[in-house]
């Protein structure tokens, strides 16, 4: 009886100092709240959106970690699931207003699903397409990763997945136990930057692309390529041939750049990740929605009821930033892979256009 009663008062004055620290810490160094677009850390992926609601009400997360709403039976409808980065995700848009919910607008057989995930690179993209395709279930891949494969960086994303394999290895169950008590204990998130270095667990806001002229490889600086040009079309095959064995239709998705609405072309380090695409799309038949060669073909016109003007300049643009779609960006999209779907004749014939 005594033993039992030393061990209660024991485990009360463990839970009072346990207590009073995390006070201490809510009080001088509180659990900061989210940015809009928030990452967790993830020892595979390398980060991936938190399965709850972020703190900007544009941006609703499913339990699977995709943008929108939970994903629910076909019903007979079609499925397109979209892989790419924050340009597929739809930063800086209404759900509604991405590209692909635009298409599914204009076809109400089809049933899109957005599977973009921000600063996702095709390799990104391989293991995101495991982790979601038993329950997405697609009828069409439309495989859009571009930009954040080409952007630089200190390390490129097999090499910083190959050091968190030879280094994170025991932790792992450790971190994870980690990362849902510090998104609310203040001790526990304190812990958890202070164990940073060795554990990755810090929720982290990628980087966009902010400088389309950035010097070819390799650069002065010495960074690489997320993904160098030698193996982003080995990345996209291997998207294109886990589609088919999905029994979904593989599509390529080319994204358009501002440089296009300039009528500009775009540095040789970029428009090489273009190229890649295209020679894959026609090597392999594969339908290639052409952003670049839409915005060509459509310029903007700040008369349309849809696009937009820049504030500072007055010029019309489809572009919220230096890199991602507005919502009139979108909407020409949207318009692009309606059209991409209703002239291939695979395409035409499974929607029953």
């Amino acid at each position: 009886m005594k033993r039992a009663r030393k061990a209660l008062w024991s485990a009360l004055l463990c839970l009072s100092l346990v207590g009073c620290v995390e006070l201490f810490f809510r009080v001088y160094a509180p659990v900061q709240d989210r940015p809009e677009i928030q990452l967790d850390f993830d020892a595979e992926l390398l980060w991936r959106l938190p399965a709850d609601k972020l703190k900007d009400p544009r941006y609703q997360v499913n339990s699977l970690g995709m943008r929108g709403p939970e994903i629910t039976p076909k019903n007979g409808r079609l499925r397109l699931l979209s892989l790419g980065d924050s340009s597929v995700f739809g930063d800086l848009v209404a759900y509604d207003q991405v590209f692909s919910s635009v298409a599914s607008k204009q076809l109400p057989q089809l049933d899109a699903v957005v599977g973009g995930i921000p600063g996702y690179s095709s390799l990104q993209a391989r293991m995101w397409l495991e982790r979601i395709a038993p329950t997405v279930q697609p009828d069409f891949l439309l495989i859009g990763t571009m930009w954040s494969d080409a952007a630089q960086g200190g390390e490129s994303d097999a090499q910083r997945q190959a050091r968190l394999e030879a280094t994170y290895g025991t932790w792992k169950p450790f971190t994870k136990l980690l990362q849902a008590p510090a998104k609310y204990s203040a001790l526990f998130a304190w812990t958890r930057d202070r164990l940073h270095n060795l554990l990755e667990t810090r929720q982290q806001k990628v980087g966009w692309i902010t400088d389309a002229a950035v010097a070819d490889p390799p650069s002065p600086d010495g960074k690489k390529a997320r993904v160098s040009i030698e193996d982003y079309p080995k990345n996209l095959e291997l998207l294109v041939q886990r589609a088919r064995a999905l029994n979904a239709v593989p599509v390529l998705l080319l994204l358009p750049h501002p440089l296009d609405d300039q009528g500009q072309d775009l540095p040789p380090r970029y428009q090489a990740y273009r190229d890649a695409m295209r020679q894959l799309a026609q090597a392999q038949a594969i339908p290639l929605v052409d952003g670049e060669a839409w915005f060509e073909a459509h310029p903007c016109d700040p008369r349309g009821f849809r696009e937009g003007t820049d504030p500072a300049t007055g010029a019309c643009t489809r572009f919220a930033d230096q890199i991602h779609p507005n919502a009139a960006g979108h909407a020409e999209l949207g318009d692009a892979l309606v059209h991409t779907l209703r002239e291939d004749p695979q395409l035409r014939a499974l929607l029953k256009l």
